[in-house]
């Protein structure tokens, strides 16, 4: 009931309905909102951002201390290697 004493669903002109994305009941447009996900909720619905989400991360500083470059491929040709060499 609004502080009137007239119902919540009154007509309102030129205001539509529309759905809440998260719990799916009806309310005026007027009253849906976007939230920071982009959904459409009702008052109860609507939530804030959590603000850890736009934290930003510090960068690490990660390096090889004593980097080398990378060997040659070496590929053994037909019996140069025998199995008393394993």
């Amino acid at each position: 009931m609004h502080k009137s004493g007239t119902s919540y669903w009154i007509y309102k002109a030129g205001d539509a309905w529309g759905i809440c994305d998260v719990c799916g009941f009806r309310y005026y447009q007027s009253q849906l909102s976007k939230r920071w996900d982009g959904l459409m909720v009702c008052p109860s619905d609507h939530e804030r951002r959590q603000p850890q989400d736009t934290i930003k991360s510090v960068k690490e500083k990660i390096y090889v201390e004593n980097p080398r470059p990378e060997a040659a491929d070496k590929f053994l040709a037909e019996g140069e290697i025998t199995e008393s060499d394993l």
